[in-house]
């Protein structure tokens, strides 16, 4: 990831709980929750061509993060991790798939398959609620927020979760160099 975007940040999810009093009547409040927070830079227009943040909970016996981001630089990261009752198990690798509306901005949610440090397989499947998602247009950068529901196959949990995804893979001024799983070259390409 790029040294020039947001490099404190953590995300956190948990649980939520209080009042919230409107027009005299209160409410409790008892849900779950997500908390991202970063500070320093974040030059989106010269540093991200896209990037995927996914981030869900079920309370405390099950919570994740997976990001895959791709640099102006031309390098792609993907990282993430789970928490189980706070303890954190990072992913030695995660497969991120978004399922994207035909105007290549919005996201449907999408799939994270996340393989642990300790070998295990988790498949979370993202499904967008109902509800339309936020786009924030920042330094020429849309920015999408998708609220999900999320099923764990791989051991029956289900929560929600924040799909995050943009895409704006060469501003519209140059070739794409780094694709993942496609060729963009003319002329024969080895497997």
């Amino acid at each position: 990831m790029s040294t020039e975007f947001a490099t404190a940040h953590f995300d956190v999810p948990g649980n939520v709980s209080g009042t919230l009093t409107m027009k005299g009547k209160t409410y409790n409040i008892t849900g779950l929750g997500l908390r991202d927070h970063a500070w320093g830079p974040r030059d989106w227009g010269n540093t991200v061509y896209s990037h995927r943040w996914v981030c869900g909970t079920a309370g405390p016996s099950f919570s994740f993060v997976a990001v895959s981001w791709h640099s102006t630089n031309d390098a792609i990261a993907n990282f993430g991790w789970v928490v189980r009752d706070g303890q954190v198990i990072l992913a030695s690798s995660i497969d991120l798939l978004t399922y994207m509306e035909m105007d290549s901005c919005i996201n449907r949610g999408g799939r994270v398959k996340f393989t642990l440090t300790t070998g295990e397989v988790l498949d979370v499947e993202c499904t967008a609620v109902p509800a339309k998602c936020l786009v924030c247009y920042h330094h020429d950068i849309a920015c999408v927020d998708r609220i999900c529901k999320f099923m764990c196959a791989s051991n029956g949990t289900s929560g929600f979760a924040n799909f995050e995804s943009s895409s704006n893979i060469q501003f519209g001024k140059r070739k794409p160099i780094a694709l993942v799983g496609g060729v963009i070259e003319d002329g024969f390409t080895p497997a």
